[in-house]
């Protein structure tokens, strides 16, 4: 065989080998929107993949739905002792005015007037996160990873009010079986009118924690402005 003729074989195998990944793509991609569509009974479009996957046993992308067109909800599909699991956080964003609801009804008898906002997981949920799931459920599942910023109105207050309503807020979450995580955000400014940050504040918050590892925990945290740390 010719080397021309032998170069135009290894052309045409590499094309096979990438037209048949392609179709191969394609395919666990149709499936995954397949999955999204019978579980939420809603229109899913693809957008991209998600994330390095080389030689990973999963294929994650991202979608978008019809109920929030903006958002880019990540799906997963994965093989684990040859046993084929989709997996994806799309239940976060249908609960995430309730779960605010929710938590700001905590914050306002423990901390006072509070804006709160939950921040969707960049991970995906197990299959036990479905459609019918409550607000309350999922706070209580400490499989979710429910992550809050907490942001007071009134953070003018000493330190030794803010451990007693820390304190008063952590044990509400634990009355409640919440399992939670987050940041409050003290915005307390210096001379300059730049925000400062307590370290003695942060031990605090970290020593909370520890006296309640079953219920939930928060930080305090520097931020540059409300706006920076979370948008709205």
């Amino acid at each position: 065989m010719s080397v021309r003729r032998k170069i135009f074989f290894i052309g045409v195998l590499a094309l096979a080998v990438i037209v048949g990944c392609d179709m191969k793509r394609t395919m666990e991609i149709r499936t995954m929107l397949s999955y999204m569509e019978k579980k939420y009974g809603e229109e899913f479009q693809y957008i991209e993949a998600y994330g390095g996957q080389l030689g990973k046993n999963y294929i994650a992308i991202l979608v978008k739905g019809k109920r929030y067109p903006e958002e880019e909800i990540l799906v997963r599909k994965r093989t684990w002792q040859k046993q084929v699991y989709y997996e994806d956080n799309y239940v976060a964003y249908l609960l995430r005015e309730e779960l605010e609801a929710e938590m700001s009804d905590v914050a306002k008898k423990t901390l006072g007037a509070c804006r709160v906002r939950y921040k969707i997981p960049q991970f995906v949920l197990t299959d036990e996160f479905t459609p019918e799931m409550t607000a309350k459920e999922f706070l209580c599942n400490l499989h979710a990873k429910t992550q809050f910023y907490l942001y007071p109105q009134a953070a003018d207050t000493s330190c030794k009010e803010w451990e007693e309503k820390t304190e008063a807020f952590l044990k509400e979450c634990g009355r409640r079986g919440y399992r939670i995580r987050g940041a409050l955000v003290l915005n307390k400014e210096d001379k300059k009118g730049n925000l400062i940050f307590s370290m003695d504040e942060a031990r605090t918050a970290l020593s909370l924690a520890e006296a309640h590892p079953d219920s939930a925990f928060c930080v305090f945290c520097e931020a540059l402005s409300q706006e920076n740390l979370y948008t709205t």
